[in-house]
């Protein structure tokens, strides 16, 4: 059986990408060198693969910043603003990278694209703009010449008959758009002659196929007969052209379309995801077609367990259902970008792992699922039996479903937040940060030599005070209302909290990418979830930044939910469980910081919709437990405590019902980069808590004015919910800023809400 891969790391195994891409926008990095950089990391990746004896791999994912970006400026679909004299005055645009970070980034009186996540993952895509003068334009526009040359170089490193060009596809591409006055069906259809041109140029490549990914084709919105003849059309266009086509499906099942998916014309085979959906029941009712390739997701990209045992049975499953003369590949899941590279430098999480009762756990990377993938199609090839074991270990203690009492704060929200600070009363439009401030290098290298215990515990905690003490300082000299301590002593919202909890595995070099040139190192739940010896694990900062300002200081935690979908989850435990162990954990910290004196406590829960399945029938469930298991960690609080949540790029306006049953005394989200969007969302709503929509891209290096402030104000002003309710916060945290940055955009902010403010009180 021949092994396919579907796309691979592409931030290098010591994030060489990374250090390239921030040292070239800091002016330290030469745009050659940058370059080089990138093309090292691209090779390594297809050695990777080729010394794994991977037989067709997918070359084309390896980006700069975001492979949805690659796609949006290749197509031509490049937004008007970025196209007009104003802004090649301002970003004095000399080539197509500049415009290319200029759409990510954004500059000086013009917002980069809006952000979101990559469907359910926790990676974020740049938004594509799409209009009908966008649309027209397009075609003049195109230019794909850096993609053939990563085919070509390709090419020439491991063989034409073992490259498969890797495309998204054009229903995608038209999905994670933001569409004005153009329909998805519009944008398809515009873009055929565009991606026609496209597939000709591959051909003359010679490569083995071209995968067309369109994870869109499982969402329910496609499953219509609009869609069905639209698809029937461009698959038979694209089919004409002569390069074999490999359609790729990820994330979840293709539910009602299938039937009519793997009957496209045109293809040579289509690629599906067997660790997410149902798949297989589909193939059972439906059949598949025996004269083209099943390219069967069986190794799960988005896990770093080895699950042998099951993906043999799914095989076997597979195999049996489908005809003899259907040919079957082995394939990953999903693109294995979502897991780190390789496992083996991790000495102390393997050592940790082996120690554990249960001794038949394997932790697997990108590399080592290569392997596995190999080993696998030769083992069946042969026919053989069942290779490998099972996954993780035994539960030691299953979490029940919490007691409905313990759920519920005691006493509800209109009552009870007339009681929350008073002192801010009569204030309209409080000010406030979303929780961290600049990690500096120094801050950074102080952690560092604590945990190679270089330093005492209290010169560690001495320097971490002074930070604090810092922070409060600068935050009441801007003017801000409620502050934060700025968590110095934190590398990571999610690795902090899972390091002072028992049932977690760390990685020293576990990178996966977030979004452009940041990273997250996800812990690994490999047991059960609870404080260790129930001790405290952010009450001792708090306390320290409260004693150095009469005003009211923000305890800050994450949410049950994203620590359970920011980490690797167990495979042997429900996900409903965990999140319930996580919340019964974080409860007790709420507790603490509530006996403490703390009076504002965020609990973040930024991830709570990137867990929303798909299909929009499993999403109740879902939801459910996920609101139960963050209102378990919350309602312990007393009336007095003002309970915040946030959450940050995304799409929220389907699942505000489940917003609304969190009962927090306050929403903050991000808004700035979509143009008021989600207050807008949220106004239609009806939404009862205060309400904080970000006013400051935090992931820009642009530092926004007070008329930009201002006009987010007044549309706050102008809203239908209560002025009274609102609050004024960026978009996220602050931490990868540098405070010169921060400094002024917080004091443009907190003047600009002066000026409404007097604005407001003249009126009165």
């Amino acid at each position: 059986m021949k092994v396919v891969t579907i796309g691979y790391p592409r931030i290098g195994l010591r994030r060489e990408l990374k250090k390239s891409l921030e040292l070239y926008w800091k002016g330290s990095c030469s745009f050659e060198k940058l370059l080089s950089v990138s093309q090292s990391v691209f090779f390594e990746a297809l050695r990777d693969q080729a010394n794994a004896e991977v037989d067709v791999v997918g070359v084309g994912s390896h980006t700069l910043y975001d492979h949805v970006l690659d796609w949006t400026l290749r197509l031509g679909l490049i937004p008007k603003r970025f196209r007009s004299e104003e802004f090649q005055q301002k970003a004095a645009v000399e080539n197509r990278l500049q415009l290319y970070f200029a759409m990510a980034r954004g500059v000086p009186g013009i917002a980069a694209l809006d952000m979101t996540k990559w469907f359910n993952t926790n990676y974020h895509n740049l938004t594509p703009e799409i209009d009908q003068e966008t649309l027209s334009t397009a075609v003049s526009r195109c230019d794909w010449s850096d993609y053939l040359l990563l085919i070509t170089d390709a090419v020439k490193e491991i063989g034409a008959n073992r490259v498969s060009a890797e495309v998204l596809g054009p229903f995608t591409v038209a999905q994670r758009a933001a569409l004005t006055d153009v329909s998805i069906v519009d944008v398809v259809r515009e873009l055929i002659p565009i991606y026609k041109k496209l597939l000709k140029d591959i051909h003359d490549l010679n490569v083995s196929e071209v995968q067309l990914h369109e994870p869109a084709f499982v969402l329910e919105t496609f499953h219509t007969d609009e869609f069905r003849l639209l698809a029937s059309e461009v698959f038979a266009q694209f089919g004409s052209i002569g390069v074999p086509i490999n359609l790729v499906t990820y994330f979840d099942d293709l539910g009602d379309s299938y039937p009519w998916v793997v009957n496209l014309p045109g293809l040579k085979a289509i690629s599906l995801d067997f660790t997410r959906g149902n798949n297989l029941e589909l193939i059972k009712k439906h059949g598949f077609p025996e004269n083209i390739r099943l390219g069967a997701g069986i190794v799960d990209g988005r896990s770093v367990w080895s699950n042998l045992r099951h993906q043999t049975s799914l095989y076997r499953s597979i195999k049996a259902l489908v005809s003899p003369k259907t040919e079957i590949s082995i394939q990953p899941s999903c693109s294995f970008q979502f897991i780190p590279i390789d496992v083996t430098v991790e000495k102390e999480a393997l050592e940790l792992l082996n120690s554990f009762p249960k001794k038949n756990v394997s932790l697997r990377f990108a590399r080592q699922k290569l392997k596995d993938l190999r080993a696998f199609a030769t083992e069946f090839s042969n026919d053989d039996v069942a290779i490998g074991s099972t996954i993780s270990e035994t539960s030691e203690r299953h979490s029940d479903e919490p007691d409905e009492k313990l759920l519920n704060r005691s006493v509800p929200f209109d009552e009870r937040r007339p009681l929350q600070l008073p002192e801010l009363r009569n204030v309209l439009f409080p000010t406030s940060t979303i929780g961290s401030f600049p990690q500096t290098k120094e801050m950074r290298r102080i952690r560092l030599k604590f945990r190679k215990k270089q330093i005492s515990e209290e010169e560690y905690y001495r320097a971490v005070d002074d930070y604090i003490t810092y922070c409060i300082g600068v935050q009441e000299g801007i003017g801000l209302d409620v502050l934060v301590h700025g968590e110095p002593e934190r590398s990571d919202m999610i690795e902090y909290f899972a390091e002072k909890m028992d049932g977690f595995l760390f990685t020293t070099n576990g990178w996966v990418q977030s979004y452009g040139s940041r990273y997250v190192r996800p812990p690994i739940i490999r047991g059960d979830v609870a404080r260790r010896n129930n001790k405290p694990m952010t009450v001792r900062e708090f306390v320290v930044a409260q004693s150095k300002t009469s005003q009211p200081v923000k305890g800050m935690l994450t949410g049950p939910v994203t620590i359970l979908n920011w980490s690797f989850p167990r495979k042997d435990l429900s996900l409903k469980s965990q999140a319930f162990q996580i919340g019964a954990a974080l409860r007790g910290e709420v507790k603490d910081l509530d006996d403490a004196g703390c009076r504002v406590i965020q609990v973040d829960e930024p991830a709570l919709r990137e867990g929303l399945p798909l299909r929009i029938s499993r999403r109740s469930e879902y939801l459910s437990w996920s609101v139960r298991a963050f209102r378990l960690a919350t309602s312990i609080a007393r009336p007095e405590t003002h309970i915040i949540t946030h959450f940050c790029y995304s799409d929220f306006g389907d699942i505000i019902d489940a917003i609304k049953a969190m009962d927090v005394d306050q929403i903050t989200i991000e808004n700035s980069r979509s143009d008021d969007a989600m207050l807008k969302e949220f106004e239609s709503y009806g939404l009862v808590p205060d309400f904080a929509p970000g006013v400051y891209d935090v992931h820009s290096t642009v530092i926004p004015t007070v008329n930009d402030f201002l006009k987010h104000l007044h549309s706050m002003k102008n809203c239908k919910l209560r002025n009274e309710g609102f609050w004024v916060v960026p978009d996220c945290g602050l931490k990868t800023r540098n405070w010169k940055e921060v400094i002024r955009s917080l004091r443009n902010l907190v003047n600009a809400t002066e000026l409404l403010r007097n604005s407001l009180s003249s009126k009165m």
